[in-house]
């Protein structure tokens, strides 16, 4: 943790992207996809399957994948509003979080109308949550660093649970939450007039229901830590080899706590959270070192295609995955087991790979980054800012 805590101020560079976190921001979002694959996109009704390959699918999904996909995009979306404030220094710049705050914005609106396909759409919450970094994003690393692991904590959730009250707030918003329709039983209109009239009440209080609201903050300020030690950056290798080893053992020892010791334990319970903040951290580091490794150039430049196009690609899996699972399209959701689910998201994310590569040889970026970047600099030149 020494090396997250090293630096406290953004260090100026060429701006120049890092291909390796490109490529494990591919990664990340390659298990996001398995993730709402093997869910069936989070239908209301699901087959699994009963088979060997079934089994073991769901087992690969519930250690590899389940939250800590979320976990480590968050973490790589905190990683990256550093690398932003680094490049305004470098180009001579403050750092000021205007064109953060635009960013912000544009990517909100993307995420409500990305809604209409995906009710569980990162984006709107991913949005909402980052309001954190242009306001915190000036202290002191180990400031930051302490808001991040109370947050990932659960902090209120621990606190009812010591002093063995219900949350008020949990309760209400259990009794009031509107339900959502039946994914399989209802056309896509019926599902696209409820996504645009009452998902953003219903993201907002799942949000808070199931503690995402501090993962997702929690994982902002820690990528944003992150980004200060340089560790995850090619000059840090050396470094980022200890720091895989010495999380490996952590997660290692972690699972095998967990297995021992009952899940009721009270103080046990306190530190759960962190077992998923230590595999996204995992990830993140040996995912970096790996593409780093010479050998390992092809599947970087390629890995590097889908992380550089993540707002595409998340946008467009919405689309195709709605199609494939609910029953306004195909209906998989009812008919193919857990390990077909699994070879339906290796199809999509190749398929999506592909295209990236495609597009990236005649443009610099793909059409939704393209978008993006353009509704962020006519929104930022129109407060009298320069580019």
């Amino acid at each position: 943790m020494s090396s997250i805590l090293k630096a406290d101020t953004p260090q100026p560079a060429t701006g120049q992207r890092i291909e390796s976190i490109d490529a494990t921001r591919g990664v990340a979002l390659f298990l996001i996809l398995f993730s709402h694959c093997v869910q069936s996109f989070f239908a209301t009704h699901s087959y699994v399957g009963t088979g060997a390959a079934d089994i073991w699918s769901m087992k690969l999904f519930a250690i590899l994948s389940f939250h800590k996909s979320m976990m480590l995009f968050a973490l790589l979306f905190g990683l990256s509003f550093f690398f932003q404030i680094r490049k305004a220094a470098a180009q001579g710049g403050t750092g000021n979080a205007r064109g953060f705050l635009a960013r912000l914005g544009w990517l909100a609106l993307f995420g409500y109308i990305n809604g209409v396909f995906d009710r569980w759409d990162m984006l709107l919450p991913f949005a909402l949550c980052g309001l954190v970094l242009p306001l915190l994003w000036r202290l002191p690393t180990c400031w930051l660093f302490a808001a991040a692991l109370i947050l990932l904590c659960h902090p209120l959730s621990q606190l009812c649970s010591l002093l063995d009250i219900t949350d008020p707030l949990q309760r209400f918003l259990q009794m009031h939450l509107p339900a959502a329709p039946d994914t399989q039983a209802s056309s896509w209109s019926e599902l696209a007039a409820w996504n645009i009239s009452a998902r953003i009440p219903w993201i907002l209080a799942k949000l808070y229901l199931n503690q995402r609201v501090f993962d997702v903050t929690g994982m902002f300020l820690l990528g944003f830590c992150l980004g200060r030690s340089r560790i995850l950056e090619p000059q840090g290798a050396g470094r980022l080899l200890h720091v895989c080893c010495g999380l490996a053992a952590l997660l290692l020892l972690g699972y095998a706590v967990r297995h021992s010791v009952h899940a009721a334990n009270g103080a046990f319970k306190l530190f759960m959270p962190y077992l998923d903040v230590i595999q996204a951290l995992s990830y993140a580091a040996f995912f970096s070192l790996l593409f780093n490794w010479r050998p390992m150039a092809c599947p970087r430049r390629f890995m590097a295609g889908i992380g550089k196009s993540t707002l595409s690609c998340y946008m467009s899996q919405g689309v195709i995955l709605s199609f494939l699972m609910y029953g306004w399209g195909l209906g998989w959701a009812e008919t193919l087991s857990a390990s077909q689910k699994a070879m339906v998201a290796i199809i999509v994310f190749l398929f999506q790979m592909a295209a990236c590569e495609l597009l990236l040889k005649k443009w610099r970026l793909c059409p939704m980054e393209m978008l993006w970047r353009h509704l962020v600099s006519r929104s930022v030149n129109a407060s009298g800012r320069a580019r």
